[in-house]
C-alpha cells in the first residue's frame, strides 16, 4: 500500500475526515519543517517514511524518525502504538555519513556538494572509503549522487540537478521504494525540474513498488500543471514512434466525401447521382444510383398541347402569328429534339439488374488477385536469383582461368629472372676477383681493405712466402666454387 494522497510539501488543507489528522516532521540537520496532512492511526511507520520520501526527498534507508525521545521508531509499528497525536512534531535524523551532504544540498551550495563525493573520480574520503574496492567505491559514489539528485529535485534546484546529471549522476536511479527523481519532482509539482529530467533521459513510464508512475503521482497529489508537462511529453514520445502512412491510393468512398458531392442537380429539377466506378478494391454489394432519365411533366404537357393545336405541321397550316403568340420567347419547342411520344404507351420491359456479389465472393476475388500477384513476385525473385547465381559462377570461372594464366606467366618470369641473376652474379664474381688480383700488385691502401693491408705489413714468413699470398689463394678457391655454395658461404 502506497503513501496516502497529499498535495505537495506542505500538502494544503487536510481532507475533512475524522480519521485523518496532521503532523509535523522536523529535519534536524537542516532545520526544515515538513507538514503531513493525511496521517491516520493505523499507518505503519514504513508508510510514513514513504510519505516523507516525497516530502523531503530523502530515501527511506537514510531516515531515522523519532518521537518524544531519540529512540528510532520501528518500521513494523503504527502511529497508534507510538502514541503519535494530531499536530505532533516528529524528529528526523540521518546517518552521520550523510549529514554533511544533506546540509549542503539543502543550502543549494553546488560547489560544496561536488566536494563531498558525488562524482567519480573525487578526492573526497571517509573512514570506510579507504578500505573499499574499486567497484564498491564506484557504487558508493553513485549512491551519494542519487541522494543529492533526489533532494535537489524535491526542492526545485534546477542548476544543481543539471550539473549532477551532466557529471554522471544516474537520472533513473531509484530509492528502496523504487522511486526516481522524476517521481519526487512530480510529487512536489516542479514542472521545470520534470522537463529537465525528461530532457536528460528520465524514464517517464518507470513504476515504483506500488505500481505508480510519475504521471499518476502528479495527479494523486493534485498538481495538474505538472501532469500536463508529463502528458505532453508522453504524447510526443508516442508521436515519434508513429510511422507516416504510405502513399496508398484512396478508395472511392475515401475520395468522395461530403466536401466532394457525387450528385448534380439538373435544370429541370432532376437529381443526377454519380455511380462509383468499380475498382475491385472494396466491397460493392450496395450501390447508389439515379433512376433512368425521364421526361419532365411540364415538357410532356407542352408536347401534348402542340400535338393538339398544330396537327397540320406537315401541310404548313400553322400561322406564324399563332406560333409567336404561343411561344413568346421566340423558341420553337417542336424544333427541339425530344423523344417520341407514343399514342398508346406501353410499359417498357425493365432490364433486370445484375445481382451484386456477396461478401464471400468479393473476398475470394481479392484473395485470388493477391495470390496471383504473390506468385508473380515469387517467379521474378527466383529468376533474379538464378541469374545472379549464373553471373557469380561465370565470374568465378573467369577468375580461376585468369588466375591460372597469371600464375603461369609469373612463374615463367621468375624463372627467367632467377637465371639472369645467376649468370650475372657468376660473371661479376669472376670479374671482381680477376681485377682484385691485378690490383694486389699496385693498390691503394684505402681500396685494398684492412686485412690485405695488415698482411702486407707482415711481409713474408720464415719460409719466404708472403702472407698476402694465402689470402689470394683463398679468394681464388672461393671464386671457383658453384653459385649455391657461394651463397651459403656469404650467408
Amino acid at each position: 500500500m502506497g503513501p496516502p494522497k497529499a498535495k505537495g510539501r506542505k500538502q494544503g488543507p487536510a481532507v475533512r475526515d475524522k480519521n485523518l489528522f496532521t503532523i509535523q516532521v522536523k529535519l534536524l540537520p537542516t532545520g526544515e519543517v515538513f507538514k503531513l496532512n493525511q496521517v491516520h492511526s493505523d499507518m505503519k511507520m514504513t508508510e510514513l517514511k514513504g510519505y516523507l520520501e516525497f516530502s523531503t526527498g530523502i530515501p527511506t534507508h537514510i531516515q531515522r524518525v523519532s518521537y518524544l525521545d531519540e529512540g528510532e521508531l520501528l518500521d513494523d509499528t503504527d502511529v497508534r502504538s507510538n502514541d503519535i497525536v494530531p499536530h505532533a512534531t516528529l524528529h528526523m535524523r540521518v546517518w552521520p555519513m550523510w549529514t554533511t551532504l544533506i546540509e549542503a544540498v539543502a543550502q543549494n551550495d553546488i560547489e560544496h556538494v561536488f566536494m563531498l563525493g558525488v562524482t567519480n573520480p573525487t578526492e573526497y574520503r571517509s573512514p570506510n572509503s579507504d578500505y573499499m574496492t574499486k567497484r564498491a567505491r564506484k557504487a558508493w559514489l553513485e549512491e551519494r549522487a542519487a541522494v543529492a539528485l533526489s533532494m535537489a529535485a524535491n526542492r526545485g534546484f534546477e542548476k544543481m540537478c543539471a550539473r549532477l546529471i551532466d557529471s554522471g549522476a544516474d537520472v533513473n536511479a531509484s530509492t528502496p521504494h523504487g522511486r526516481t527523481a522524476l517521481h519526487i519532482a512530480s510529487s512536489q509539482g516542479h514542472g521545470h525540474i520534470v522537463d529537465l529530467l525528461l530532457e536528460k533521459g528520465a524514464d517517464i513510464d518507470a513504476e515504483d513498488d506500488y505500481g505508480e508512475t510519475s504521471l499518476s503521482i502528479a495527479e494523486r497529489f493534485n498538481f495538474k500543471s505538472c501532469g500536463r508537462h508529463l502528458f505532453l511529453f508522453h504524447w510526443q514520445q508516442r508521436a515519434k514512434k508513429v510511422t507516416p502512412p504510405r502513399n496508398i491510393p484512396l478508395k472511392p468512398h475515401q475520395r468522395n466525401d461530403s466536401l466532394y458531392p457525387v450528385w448534380k442537380r439538373g435544370p429541370k429539377a432532376q437529381l443526377y447521382l454519380a455511380q462509383q466506378a468499380g475498382t475491385g478494391e472494396e466491397y460493392e454489394g450496395t450501390g447508389l444510383g439515379a433512376p433512368k432519365r425521364g421526361m419532365h411533366p411540364s415538357i410532356r404537357h407542352k408536347l401534348e398541347r402542340d400535338k393538339l393545336f398544330f396537327t397540320s405541321q406537315e401541310n404548313g397550316s400553322r400561322h406564324e402569328s399563332e406560333e409567336g403568340d404561343y411561344f413568346p420567347d421566340g423558341t420553337d419547342s417542336l424544333r427541339i429534339e425530344l423523344p417520341p411520344i407514343e399514342d398508346s404507351p406501353k410499359q417498357k420491359m425493365v432490364k433486370p439488374l445484375k445481382k451484386p456479389n456477396t461478401y464471400d465472393e468479393w473476398l475470394g476475388k481479392i484473395k485470388d488477385a493477391e495470390d496471383k500477384a504473390n506468385e508473380e513476385k515469387r517467379k521474378i525473385r527466383e529468376e533474379l536469383k538464378l541469374k545472379r547465381l549464373e553471373e557469380e559462377e561465370k565470374k568465378k570461372e573467369e577468375n580461376e582461368r585468369l588466375g591460372y594464366e597469371r600464375w603461369l606467366v609469373q612463374r615463367q618470369q621468375e624463372k627467367a629472372d632467377r637465371l639472369s641473376r645467376t649468370v650475372t652474379a657468376t660473371s661479376r664474381s669472376r670479374h671482381d676477383y680477376t681485377e682484385r688480383d691485378d690490383e694486389i700488385e699496385d693498390g691503394d691502401p684505402k681500396s685494398i681493405g684492412a686485412l690485405r693491408s695488415y698482411l702486407r705489413s707482415l711481409g713474408r714468413s720464415k719460409a719466404g712466402v708472403p702472407y698476402e699470398k694465402w689470402l689470394n689463394d683463398k679468394e681464388r678457391e672461393v671464386s671457383s666454387l658453384p653459385v649455391g655454395k657461394m651463397k651459403l658461404l656469404r650467408a
